[in-house]
């Protein structure tokens, strides 16, 4: 078990997180092409950016207040997880993926090809595109706009 922190003014690069790995990144700091599998979390905290992250079988991305993920891959059982004040945009769901937008946080241009992306009370979504057999589950009290379905894709 590693634990990576990225502070103020540092630039992680393709670090691989996995059995019980962390990267932390915090005010000021910058993640790139993480890699998150089984067991690992990367954390994007307030002031903190994360790029091209991937993140599949069953490892976590979490967003939180403040944090920012951009152009995320998500699949076979990974997650992406928006907590209220966080934002992540382009992310691309496939393969058994899923994006979780909680109250209060807003994703934007997420692309959902078979798997879903749930939003949440007070949740917002914005520009969400669900091809093939991917989905969008609006929970009573989320927002979705310009939502675009192609092929057989469902909200």
């Amino acid at each position: 078990m590693t634990i990576y922190s990225v502070t103020s003014g540092v630039t992680s690069t393709g670090i691989t997180l996995s059995g019980g790995d962390a990267e932390y990144v915090f005010f000021g700091g910058r993640a790139v092409s993480t890699t998150v599998h089984s067991g690992g979390n990367e954390y994007v905290s307030s002031g903190g950016a994360a790029n091209f992250t991937t993140v599949s079988d069953g490892g976590y991305e979490i967003v939180s207040s403040g944090g920012t993920a951009v152009s995320t891959t998500v699949s076979n059982g990974g997650a992406e997880i928006v907590y209220s004040g966080g934002t992540a945009g382009f992310t691309m769901v496939s393969g058994g993926g899923a994006e979780i937008v909680s109250p209060g946080g807003i994703t934007s241009f997420t692309t959902v090809s078979a798997g879903p992306e749930f939003v949440f009370s007070a949740g917002t979504a914005v520009s969400t595109t669900v091809r093939q057999f991917g989905s969008a589950v609006i929970s009573s009290g989320g927002t979705a706009s310009d939502t675009t379905v192609i092929g057989f894709g469902t909200v």
